[in-house]
């Protein structure tokens, strides 16, 4: 999968979270912060694409994986692990 590839999927998976009213981040102003070479939670290679959530105080980081063209580990947005 290319980097871009990634990217879109999760910009996807974002505008389908934030725009669904039965979801969480519904209403949410999200940030792409980058997509990075890395791991998903479960230690797989994959892109590790995150985000800023604007919308909530505390500025969290959002994080959504992607390997071998689909979704890697998680297929919705979760925190980013501390470090990452």
């Amino acid at each position: 999968m290319t980097r871009s590839a990634a990217k879109e999927g999760a910009l996807a998976q974002s505008e389908s979270e934030t725009s669904d009213a039965s979801d969480e981040l519904y209403g949410h102003h999200l940030r792409l912060l980058g997509v990075t070479k890395g791991h998903d939670e479960a230690g797989n290679p994959a892109w590790q694409v995150a985000f800023r959530d604007l919308s909530d105080y505390r500025k969290i980081r959002l994080c959504i994986w992607f390997a071998d063209g689909q979704y890697s580990g998680n297929v919705m947005l979760t925190p980013c692990p501390k470090g990452s």
